[in-house]
């Protein structure tokens, strides 16, 4: 009997320590725990709200007057937007009839891309040889480069992984900067 005793002496005990260390406000929050909410259920509508119902916090809000620092920040680019940027970068292409690639992925197969080569050496001439691993061809090509750019729009028909070749025309070779845009269907 006096085991039976101690031991729940010994059990509250522990609860009363439990209760007396559980917290009294969510750390992330800043709102009592839910257990301690007397109603997290929104009422119904045109219902009065019962006791001790409290709405949910409203959405995070930057502090008036904050700007992010500039070049800093870039919404992130959603699949079914037109203008989405599958490669933006630079490549130094070899003199004397090198080439430099890059990779970029294209899901799902026959959408419409936008390819701008953007000689940044001067005197070049930047196309293009572009291939996926069920075809290639040469993209854009070297008869639609102007004043050291060249742009052109088309349907990548397969899904994967494509790979562009930049060359240029003039062989002198230099850098030139690269832009894959995803237009849409």
């Amino acid at each position: 009997m006096r085991r039976g005793l101690m031991l729940a002496a010994l059990i509250g005990l522990a609860g009363l320590i439990v209760v007396g260390c559980a917290p009294t406000v969510d750390e992330l929050t800043g709102l009592p725990p839910i257990s301690q909410h007397r109603s997290a259920v929104p009422p119904p509508q045109g219902a009065p709200p019962p006791p001790g119902y409290q709405p949910p916090p409203g959405a995070y809000q930057p502090p008036p007057g904050y700007q992010p620092p500039p070049g800093t920040y870039q919404p992130p680019a959603t699949a079914s937007a037109p203008g989405r940027i599958l490669a933006d970068t630079t490549v130094n292409v070899a003199p004397g009839g090198g080439g430099a690639g890059l990779q970029f992925s294209v899901f799902p197969g026959n959408r419409r891309v936008r390819v701008l080569l953007q000689a940044l050496s001067p005197g070049m001439m930047p196309y293009g040889h572009l291939s996926h691993p069920r075809g290639e061809r040469y993209f854009p090509t070297v008869n639609t480069a102007q004043g050291g750019a060249n742009d052109a729009t088309t349907i990548l028909p397969y899904q994967g992984q494509y790979t562009l070749t930049v060359f240029d025309s003039t062989n002198r070779g230099g850098r030139v900067r690269v832009r894959v845009l995803l237009l849409g269907r």
